[in-house]
């Protein structure tokens, strides 16, 4: 890799040795591709968030993550990017070169939604979720908030940049016409193409089918379906109060 003349220019040449395209790099980062052009043409910096996903996303080493985060938030000389190791066996989104093959190969199942508008701004949020999810003992992340303020559309275009981290597909399963918790299971397997035999329980038979599976899932609209955080005391069931 040649000395680095500014961290734009570096962070351009390690994004082509990785064969990533700027649009690569956004989806993976979760922000807008205008925003790693600016970076690399050194009219921004990234935030200290950003750059932590941009370590990940272009292989930067665990030993050279406070190098680089130094660097990208202009408090050392560009010239330490020398000292970063060169990209490590696996693939971005911490994908595994067998799983980068398997998805090359074989389209990865994908049902979200397509949205009528594109989604403008939510950088900040992108970004977080994005990092969160890719935390290995992340299993669930709950995205709260009153109605309407684009918590499913949030949901979506995070799932969007993420489908080529999930080796075995992401899934958005509409659970607003579900009228029950118990029916939850089949929603989720309806969305997925899973199908019930025998006599086992639905859910031992889901849970069994995806043990082993990299699935991501979204369940939108949930809160519905959820119990009551305390049980209803005998006034608050009388009529009228």
């Amino acid at each position: 890799m040649e000395d680095p003349v500014s961290f734009g220019s570096w962070l351009k040449q390690r994004r082509k040795m990785l064969d990533l395209t700027r649009a690569d790099l956004a989806g993976c980062v979760g922000c807008a591709v205008v925003t790693i052009q600016k970076i690399e043409m050194d009219e921004r910096r990234p935030s200290r968030q950003m750059a932590k996903l941009l370590a990940d996303c272009l292989e930067i080493p665990l030993a050279d993550h406070p190098t680089f985060l130094k660097v990208a938030r202009a408090e050392v000389r560009v010239d330490r990017m020398a000292e970063i190791g060169p990209p490590s066996l696996t693939t971005q989104s911490g994908m595994t070169a067998e799983t980068e093959t398997r998805s090359s190969t074989f389209p990865l199942p994908l049902n979200l939604p397509t949205p009528p508008t594109s989604l403008i701004g939510r950088e900040h949020e992108l970004a977080e979720i994005i990092r969160l999810l890719q935390h290995p003992q992340c299993r669930l992340l709950s995205l709260t908030g009153s109605g309407g303020i684009g918590k499913s559309r949030l949901a979506i275009e995070v799932a969007s940049h993420q489908r080529q981290a999930f080796a075995d597909g992401v899934y958005f399963v509409p659970l607003a016409p579900v009228s029950a918790g118990e029916f939850i299971v089949l929603a989720i397997a309806d969305a997925i193409g899973f199908s019930f035999s025998g006599p086992i329980n639905p859910e031992l038979q889901l849970l069994h089918y995806l043990r082993e599976k990299q699935v991501l899932l979204i369940l939108d609209n949930l809160e519905h379906l959820l119990p009551p955080p305390y049980p209803l005391s005998s006034q608050e069931n009388e009529p009228g109060v």
